[in-house]
């Protein structure tokens, strides 16, 4: 009974919900969904020229059309990425089939990186392999390219993509930094440890006997090559070292003895471990070539091939391989311009010819042709096959059995009618001039002077092409790429010239110094002691040439004197002015000198012992103010202080600030000298007044703070 009960009602229910069609409208479509855009910044904010991606939750980025409604602030390409162009707001208009068109805001700031990720805290390949570091800058949206070095190329090498390559078993150091500065003006770094194999080889043994190192770099490296040492070692240390060929002005000599001095003694990893310390040294920012990073680079060239020396002992320790050839040098380069065109496709290297030293002592000037009989390999090769228009490389000379690397750098022009400047005009600040005449191998030249240099300028024949700038010390750069071409010429050989200085040996004698007063602290307080260890000061020499010391160590070993002890204790009888001379004797007896005046000031007499308050009236109102003799002993400890509980009458409330004058007495009732254009903070109803026969740090002075309560 109860299954044929709700038979019946499904019946029931049945003929109810039968509806007839006859006469109903169709449904209407559904409405079009909006576009939700998504970015891969989730804060929206970007950076001029930072980037964002674009995007929509289910369609793909090839459907859809981005539009940027102020180009000015940012543009979008065709994949979604949008890039800042200057600081404000912008909207992005995305558009797609079927749906509403979706809009997002996106920020445009100048930003700073905060903070630098690599996944990769040590990264593991085999030889011959590639892997990329997975490397992060915050805030997203910031645009901060990075820079990626490797310590040891040999072990492996990174692009500036950060695609490691190993190249043979062993560990190496890879350094990430980035290019843009924080806020606080520094580039953050982070370092990664790479293990090509299995990891650190057996790399031998530093063993005794005599070894020649070629260096790696140098300041002058692109002009005269590496540096060429050769070293005793005995003990598994360096015994003595002995300079074979120097590429550096004689201004480094003093430097390079002192390095050799050093490494006197010292193991390999003592020789290693400086050496980083130095290259990080020249890694720390782009700043201009100056004579401190000069110097740094004249001992990473030094050390370099010192370090050069013990590898080849211990792959001699390890491989027992004899190695035939001392060093290699160029007599004549290859042509640093290599020619692309219908005469040729390929570089033209065999007008080379190198000085060869061979272990047994002997040397031979060896042509191109006979190199390789003789040792030496070439990479790449004469005859071999130019890279595109535009190149810019190096061509490797190297002795694989000696670790010797000498490489010189090429340019890749177009060949059709090239023209040569002819020659280079220096100018001296005595109106006097030398030429230097101009080849078509060499665009980097090398010019000992002896006189201070006004100018220099580049030439076609008596046609002027330009002037020289110089940014960097010891380097004048010439540019006659937009200099108008000869008659019968398509293009420049070379479009940059390089000056590279050298200065002479000048034993001159000293006509006059000249003290950087921003290096010397001038003024002091009685029972200070004086102190001159950072002074700067430029030597000038009869010829014009000019030997910077950058402190009193380098001053005092090249024989200038002062007056005043380092250390001296000023007493209440030097208050006042003193006269600081620097002074130097030539080997004729003739002196010259320079005087800087010191301000000495008795600060126990500018303390503050009562403040006069007078009103501007006719008949004035007096507030004397006496300072405890507490207070008085933080002032003279901290130079500031805060009094408490000063009063005023409560008329003077509203303009208290221009109503009254000051006098400020010390303890003998003298009057102090004080900030004249006396300031209040009326929102805080502060009153500070500075007394300034009272020096503190950075320009500041003893100061004076008290809020007054106005009492009825």
């Amino acid at each position: 009974m109860k299954n044929m009960f709700k038979k019946a009602v499904a019946i029931c229910l049945c003929g109810m919900l039968v509806i007839p069609t006859a006469g109903v409208t169709q449904a209407k479509k559904p409405k079009q969904k909006k576009l939700k855009v998504n970015s891969s910044v989730a804060s929206k904010v970007i950076d001029i020229k930072g980037e964002t991606r674009l995007s929509v939750k289910g369609i793909k980025t090839s459907k859809l059309k981005f539009k940027s409604l102020n180009k000015k602030v940012a543009t979008v390409n065709k994949k979604g990425i949008v890039t800042g162009k200057k600081k404000g707001k912008v909207k992005i208009k995305v558009t797609a089939k079927k749906r509403k068109p979706g809009v997002i805001k996106i920020t445009v700031k100048d930003l700073k990186p905060t903070a630098l990720n690599v996944k990769q805290k040590t990264l593991k390949i085999a030889k011959g392999k590639k892997a990329k570091l997975n490397t992060k800058v915050a805030p997203g949206g910031v645009y901060c390219p990075l820079s990626f070095s490797s310590s040891n190329a040999d072990i492996a090498t990174v692009d500036k993509a950060g695609v490691v390559k190993g190249k043979a078993d062993g560990e190496a150091q890879i350094e990430v930094k980035t290019k843009e500065k924080n806020k606080a003006g520094e580039f953050l770094t982070k370092t990664v440890k790479v293990v090509v194999g299995k990891g650190k080889p057996d790399d031998g043994k530093f063993v005794d006997g005599t070894w020649f190192g070629t260096g790696k770099r140098s300041y002058y490296y692109e002009a005269n090559g590496p540096d060429i040492v050769k070293i005793d070692a005995e003990g598994g240390k360096v015994k003595d070292v002995a300079e074979i060929k120097k590429t550096e002005d004689s201004e480094y000599d003093y430097g390079r003895e002192k390095l050799f001095d050093w490494v006197k003694g010292k193991d390999d990893k003592e020789v290693d471990e400086m050496l980083q310390k130095l290259i990080k040294r020249l890694q720390g920012g782009p700043q201009p070539l100056d004579t401190v990073t000069g110097a740094t680079e004249t001992a990473v060239g030094n050390l370099s091939a010192i370090q050069n020396a013990i590898h080849r002992s211990k792959k001699y320790s390890k491989d027992n391989k004899e190695q035939n050839i001392n060093y290699i040098d160029f007599v004549k380069r290859p042509s640093a311009a290599q020619f692309y065109g219908d005469s040729g496709k390929t570089f033209k290297l065999d007008d080379t010819v190198m000085k060869v030293a061979f272990k047994d002592g002997t040397t031979k000037d060896v042509k191109y042709n006979d190199l390789e009989a003789n040792g030496v390999n070439v990479s790449p090769k004469h005859g071999s096959p130019l890279p595109a228009i535009g190149s810019e490389g190096l061509i490797h000379f190297t002795v694989e059995d000696s670790l010797i690397d000498m490489p010189t750098r090429y340019q890749v022009q177009k060949e059709k009618k090239p023209a040569w400047a002819t020659k280079i005009v220096i100018t001296f600040k005595d109106a006097t001039k030398h030429e230097i005449d101009l080849n078509k191998n060499d665009f980097i030249y090398n010019y000992k002077f002896d006189r201070e240099i006004d100018k220099t300028e580049i030439f076609y024949g008596d046609r002027k092409l330009a002037d020289g700038t110089t940014t960097i010390p010891l380097q004048w750069d010439l540019d006659i790429s937009k200099a108008e071409l000869p008659e019968d010429a398509t293009h420049w050989g070379f479009k940059y010239y390089r000056l590279v200085l050298e200065p002479a040996e000048d034993n001159s004698n000293i006509k006059k110094l000249f003290v950087d007063e921003a290096s010397l602290k001038r003024e002091y307080k009685v029972g200070d002691e004086l102190n001159y260890d950072n002074v700067n000061i430029t030597a000038t020499t009869e010829k014009g040439t000019e030997k910077h010391f950058t402190n009193w160590n380098d001053c005092s070993t090249f024989g200038i004197t002062a007056n005043l002890a380092k250390g001296y204790k000023f007493t209440d009888a030097d208050a006042g002015e003193k006269e600081l001379t620097f002074s130097y004797k030539n080997q004729d007896n003739t002196e010259v000198s320079v005087t800087v005046k010191l301000m000495i000031k008795n600060v126990d007499k500018n303390i503050p012992a009562k403040i006069l308050m007078t009103s501007n009236e006719q008949e004035p109102y007096v507030k004397t103010i006496d300072i405890s003799d507490e207070d008085q002993t933080k002032f003279k400890n901290d130079g500031s202080i805060v009094l408490q509980g000063i009063t005023l009458p409560k008329k003077y409330e509203a303009n208290w600030s221009t109503a009254f004058t000051y006098k400020v007495l010390n303890n003998s009732g003298l009057e102090l000298n004080i900030k004249a254009d006396i300031k209040t903070e009326v929102k805080a109803n502060i009153l500070r007044i500075h007394i300034l026969d009272f020096p503190l740090q950075d320009e500041q002075f003893g100061r004076i703070m008290f809020r007054p309560k106005f009492v009825d």
